[in-house]
């Protein structure tokens, strides 16, 4: 044999062996790894579970190398808490609900007097966002009664505000009428007063809405 075939034949002898496999992986804590096997060339891709994200965007993956190693030289991405950072709570109005990780929740509802424009209730999302709409604001609805209408045969007066949220307006009748409904209507914080505008009507109505109203029927005139 020649001395270069010799030299030839004992580089082959020499050189290590080619790795089959890799081994498994270590996975993150709070995740794991998919991959169908762990032989040279296969690529593995890390995740997390329900709730938790991959802190780096780059180290997502590892591929196994010819020499038996991973390419991520035994970096092991972590497993982080999804959180949807902190809402707000909207002025003149309130929240509950304190927790900002995936799945937590926020209930918000506003002051006397105020309407929440926006979703009531906003959940944590896998996204990292809040679901619903953006911005909870607390409006002020006060003013939106108007002025009451006027009754037949009487007159009203208003106290306690200028038909705002909270605004009082009392009603009576002229001499020989009866106020049939409330005296008193109360302007409420959605912008509407708190019951039926009441009437003014003769003494004999009064009789035959009574009668009616006792499963009796009698036609009955009012004098004026």
């Amino acid at each position: 044999m020649s001395s270069a075939l010799h030299k030839h034949v004992l580089k082959m002898v020499l050189l290590p062996p080619l790795a089959v496999s890799c081994g498994v992986p270590s996975a993150p804590a709070n995740g794991g790894v998919l991959a169908a096997d762990y032989s040279v060339g296969t690529r593995v891709t890390y995740f997390c579970n329900s709730g938790y994200r991959l802190s780096s965007k780059e180290l997502t993956t590892t591929v196994c190398q010819p020499d038996g190693t991973w390419s991520n030289h035994n970096k092991i991405p972590r497993c982080i808490v999804i959180s949807c950072g902190d809402l707000p709570t909207p002025p003149n109005g309130k929240k509950i609900g304190t927790q900002t990780t995936f799945g937590a929740s926020a209930i918000f509802s506003c002051n006397l007097g105020y309407m929440l424009t926006g979703s009531t209730v906003r959940e944590c999302l896998l996204s990292g966002l809040w679901s619903g709409m953006d911005t909870q604001l607390c409006v002020c609805v006060s003013g939106h009664c108007g002025i009451p209408e006027q009754i037949v045969n009487g007159q009203s007066k208003i106290e306690h505000g200028n038909f705002t949220f909270g605004s009082v307006v009392f009603y009576d009748c002229n001499p020989g009428y009866y106020l049939f409904g409330s005296s008193v209507l109360t302007c409420q914080p959605m912008g509407q007063w708190d019951k039926p505008l009441p009437e003014c009507i003769g003494k004999l109505e009064i009789e035959f809405r009574e009668t009616k109203d006792s499963g009796m029927s009698f036609i009955m005139f009012q004098i004026l």
